[in-house]
């Protein structure tokens, strides 16, 4: 990943930090979802 020029690095590792962590929450919500459509087909 580029630095932005100007923006002190101890900034840039938490928002990664943070895009990280929303990141594998919204999968894991997508996993579940997944997980209950699989099943709702399968009983169809």
């Amino acid at each position: 990943m580029r630095l932005r020029k100007g923006l002190p690095e101890d900034i840039m590792k938490d928002a990664e930090l943070k895009i990280q962590t929303f990141t594998d929450a919204y999968i894991t919500k997508v996993d579940k979802h997944l997980e209950y459509k699989e099943k709702e087909i399968m009983t169809i």
